[in-house]
């Protein structure tokens, strides 16, 4: 909006000024007294632009001509560069200068015609905007880019037609000429250049993302949504353990969770039951299939005796199971042991069964 905020009303000439003859391009450069004194069926003069002006914009503009080109060749551009009054004379019209043929190359490049483009550089002499602030010495550093249909041209009542001022072709609420996104999808959101909405900014069109919403500069998919590289179903951005093992259950951090072996060790005893055994070979499997992990193996147990004779039960039960996958070919320096007691029950320790379900083995992952 700063852009329009600042503008003044300038009274002096649009195209009288001054000329440099060097011109590396090879476009026309002379006098505009053409397009002041011309018959025209039609001038055209698109928003300023600026150095951070947009690819998407300029490409848009250019689309904008080459479509005119195509119903009718007698057309004109002018190309005007413009520059603050707060440099001095040879820098103001220097920097002018390089604005306005750094457009005229992206013209050479969208395969516009040279013929049809004059070059002027107006360096301070009409600034368009106060330069009584930053952002008006700023908004003064522009190129003017206007296009003249010439009267008399093939094809004229064609080309009325075309470019009607009142058409919308891709039927979204803004007319052809104002229209930066001349074909945008029926039926979708556009804001007030023709183009679709993106909401949350992630680079994905609102109509084409999966994830509305997504949070600022967070990278996404082709989908719009946020990544979630290890597949776990926690995006990346939410993932403390962005590099979980695929198949591995997970908490709503991304990390592993901590495992139950269910082991159903016995009253007081540290040995592993011979109808468990096929668990401690299960789980030895995939630690040999997943290398990465380290696990720690803590012991825990019910509340009957004593804290300190519950606390050295539950260590020896961590050590019989490392025992046990050292066995089975596990390496004994990826394990580690600690014993919790009775410290951490899982359910109560008035019934039998909150006792057994007490009397466990927890594995935790890490890497």
């Amino acid at each position: 909006m700063k852009k329009y905020l600042l503008s003044i009303l300038m009274l002096s000439s649009l195209f009288a000024g001054t000329y440099d003859n060097l011109n590396p391009l090879n476009f026309s450069l002379k006098k505009t007294d053409q397009f002041m004194d011309g018959e025209f069926i039609e001038i055209k003069r698109f928003d300023a632009i600026y150095e951070d002006t947009s690819e998407l914009v300029l490409d848009e503009i250019f689309k904008t001509i080459k479509q005119y080109i195509a119903v009718n060749k007698n057309i004109k551009l002018s190309v005007l560069g413009h520059s603050s009054d707060k440099l001095n004379r040879d820098d103001a019209l220097s920097l002018s200068k390089e604005l306005t043929l750094k457009i005229a190359k992206k013209l050479e490049e969208n395969n516009i015609p040279k013929e049809i483009i004059t070059l002027e550089y107006r360096s301070s002499k009409n600034l368009g905007f106060t330069t009584a602030t930053n952002d008006g010495i700023e908004l003064s550093n522009r190129v003017m880019l206007s296009m003249y249909v010439i009267s008399g041209a093939e094809n004229k009542k064609e080309l009325i037609k075309d470019i009607s001022i009142d058409k919308d072709d891709d039927k979204d609420g803004i007319f052809n000429q104002n229209d930066k996104c001349l074909s945008t999808p029926e039926n979708v959101k556009v804001d007030i250049n023709g183009c679709p909405l993106d909401e949350d900014e992630d680079g994905i069109l609102d109509y084409l993302d999966d994830c509305l919403g997504t949070p600022s500069g967070v990278s996404v998919d082709e989908k719009g949504c946020p990544i979630d590289s290890d597949g776990d179903g926690v995006f990346d951005y939410q993932d403390d353990c962005a590099d979980t093992i695929k198949g591995l259950s997970v908490n709503d951090r991304g990390c592993p969770e901590i495992k139950d072996l269910k082991l159903n060790f016995a009253h007081k005893s540290s040995i592993i039951p011979e109808s468990s055994y096929h668990k401690v070979i299960d789980f030895a499997q995939y630690l040999k299939e997943n290398l990465v992990y380290k696990i720690q193996v803590i012991g825990h147990t019910d509340s009957r005796g004593t804290m300190a004779y519950n606390q050295g039960l539950s260590l020896n039960r961590a050590l019989a199971l490392k025992v046990a996958l050292i066995k089975e070919g596990i390496d004994a320096n990826r394990i580690e042991t600690s014993g919790r007691g009775e410290l951490e029950p899982l359910m109560t320790n008035i019934t039998d069964q909150g006792r057994t379900a007490n009397r466990r083995i927890e594995v935790k992952l890490f890497n």
